[in-house]
């Protein structure tokens, strides 16, 4: 009966049907639930820009390209059932999309879906692909909600809604960063973790529909961003609790760098040069070695100084928030009582003008890593180049049979987001990989 569900599910949510999906109204909502890394998932969404220049600073066709390369890995690996494999849908104004891609024939055939739509790149800011019940029907049924951004992605979440056959619902308020899709999140147990960056419009939405227990509110306003995403994310494990936790962390990532040879200063590309990092990065070990940035006493007399002062009170707000989040899963989980957190290095650049007790306007200096994309237990993750941390990234995941992938999302970090914020996931609402957690 499970299979012939999930094969019913597959063929309305075909990009081949189209269906007219149908628009509710806030009381016509009972509850909501949030998909997560637990969901199988089945489709990976992405925006591939229009060609305007040759150089990667201005399109995103290696990321694409890189991105659709990692998919058909993960398929041709063999573990996937024919149902379960992993799907690119490319979305883009042309009607050549499938032209460049280093891909066979067969494997463009089977593994990419084109769509034309004309939009723009952060594809996970149109809200959430999530599911509601309704006052008339209990039965859960996929939701599409929108919460209002509008400008490039203003007409995807209907026509999303319209593919799939589902529920369509748009926030009625003023499109604000701080609602946006990159801040809504949930971790495998169900807890609906958002960034105080959002409305109370949207807070209360959950609040009103079925998950008031499950939220929490951490915050993201130090962020220049404003999203959740930015700094933490889950994976799914075999142990007792099922799944853990991913942080950005600045303190690994200093200690990291302080004890680095100078080969790893080498990793960055010289394609980036004009970023800078291998000579910032070389300074702050300088630093480091030279002086305590940890002390009261630390004076910074420069930029770099400053911005390394910063780093203490940023460690502060992530452990914090971290910690709330842990203990809100382990009310509703106490299996989670020894749930496993990996840290990510990653040292975050901020405004100028903000001061080390109140930083502001922060993101990852090089590409942060906390912002990926999960598949399984496939980690595709922003490169950081830095050798380091990579290799810190890697023994802490592969302790927990997970797969990595580092893909070049310059562009996108440049524009100040990274993978997580450039791609969207469809996952089957009643399909789960560990059905342990609860």
């Amino acid at each position: 009966m499970r299979n012939i569900l999930a094969l019913v599910i597959l063929f309305f949510i075909s990009f081949v049907v189209f269906a007219k999906s149908t628009a509710l109204n806030y009381e016509d909502i009972s509850s909501v639930r949030l998909m997560n890394h637990n969901n199988v998932p089945i489709k990976v969404l992405v925006y591939r820009e229009k060609k305007l220049f040759a150089s990667s600073i201005y399109n995103n066709l290696d990321f694409v390209s890189q991105l659709s390369r990692v998919i058909a890995d993960i398929n041709a690996q063999g573990t996937l059932e024919y149902r379960e494999k992993l799907k690119l849908v490319i979305l883009d104004s042309t009607s050549k999309s499938l032209a460049g891609l280093p891909l066979s024939t067969e494997e463009k055939e089977e593994y990419i879906t084109h769509l034309r739509f004309k939009g723009d790149r952060w594809l996970q800011d149109f809200g959430e692909i999530m599911v509601a019940s309704t006052i008339d029907d209990p039965q859960e049924k996929l939701l599409i909600f929108d919460v209002n951004r509008g400008r490039g992605l203003v007409d995807l979440p209907p026509m999303l809604a319209n593919f799939w056959n589902g529920y369509y619902f748009k926030l009625d308020n003023e499109s604000t960063p701080g609602n946006y899709g990159g801040n809504i999140e949930a971790t495998p147990n169900n807890i609906h973790y958002i960034g105080n960056t959002s409305t109370k419009k949207l807070q209360n939405f959950f609040k009103d529909h079925g998950q008031k227990d499950n939220l929490i509110f951490l915050r993201t306003d130090w962020l220049r961003v404003g999203h959740v995403d930015e700094y933490i994310s889950t994976i799914i494990t075999d142990d007792e609790c099922g799944f853990a936790l991913v942080k950005a962390s600045p303190l690994r990532a200093l200690e990291l760098l302080k004890n680095a040879s100078e080969d790893s200063f080498l990793s960055f590309p010289s394609r980036y040069e004009e970023e800078g990092y291998a000579k910032s990065f070389r300074e702050i070990q300088k630093r480091l070695n030279t002086e305590d940035i940890f002390s009261k006493d630390y004076t910074p007399i420069d930029v770099i100084g400053r911005q390394l002062a910063k780093q203490k009170t940023i460690i502060a707000i992530i452990d914090k928030n971290i910690n709330a989040l842990i203990q809100k899963i382990k009310q509703k989980s106490p299996q989670c009582a020894s749930i496993k957190v990996v840290e990510y290095p990653t040292i975050f650049k901020c405004s100028s003008s903000s001061v080390a007790t109140n930083p502001k306007g922060c993101q990852a200096w090089i590409p942060g890593a906390a912002n990926m994309l999960v598949l399984r237990d496939h980690l595709i993750i922003p490169d950081p180049f830095f050798t380091p941390y990579k290799n810190s990234i890697n023994q802490q995941v592969t302790k927990l049979k997970q797969k990595v992938h580092y893909i070049d999302d310059m562009y996108y970090h440049r524009l100040v987001g990274e993978i997580h914020c450039g791609t969207n996931v469809f996952r089957l609402p009643n399909e789960v990989l560990n059905p342990a957690i609860y």
